[in-house]
């Protein structure tokens, strides 16, 4: 993404969240110390317009997973793998 010309940050969400101004949110929805589902939740207590993307591995009960990030607040649910180029087009798209 950087190769696009975008800045990624790698930190704790809700702090950066909390004290920076983000363009945009991608996470994945199984990580190993909190889930996406929560950092979605948690982001939106926060910022109610801060466009979020979503992704996870494709498996019989990902796309109920996907649909979950949706109804909590997430703009898009990608699956992976994820292609450059979808994920290019949604970034521009929901920055737009």
């Amino acid at each position: 993404m950087e190769e696009a010309g975008y800045n990624i940050l790698l930190e704790n969400v809700i702090n950066v969240v909390k004290s920076q101004h983000l363009n945009l949110l991608i996470t994945d929805i199984f990580m190993p110390n909190q889930d996406g589902m929560e950092t979605i939740a948690l982001v939106r207590d926060y910022s109610s317009d801060l466009p979020i993307i979503a992704m996870s591995f494709g498996s019989p009960t990902a796309g109920d997973f996907l649909q979950m990030t949706l109804d909590l607040g997430a703009n898009r649910a990608l699956k992976k793998p994820i292609d450059v180029g979808e994920l290019l087009s949604t970034i521009k798209e929901l920055l737009n």
